[in-house]
């Protein structure tokens, strides 16, 4: 459940990026949206992350511990 909400959580700039080329659009607009949302994302991830495993009621030692084996 927590790599779940985890991969719901992250921005997904690159693929964006990628589209957008692909499509013709405005790729300097794109590239500068991705790393704004890069650099919001150091801030929102881990507050989304704790609001939702607070919502769901999921102990929070487990839920750390399972983050950071699953990023090994």
């Amino acid at each position: 459940v927590v790599g779940w909400i985890l991969i719901a959580c992250a921005p997904g700039g690159g693929t964006s990026n990628v589209l957008t080329k692909f499509d013709n659009g405005d790729v300097a607009l794109s590239i500068t949206l991705t790393a704004v949302v890069s650099l919001i994302s150091i801030i929102s991830v881990p507050l989304i992350m704790f609001s939702t495993i607070d919502f769901f009621q999921i102990d929070t030692f487990v839920a750390i511990v399972s983050i950071f084996l699953k990023s090994l």
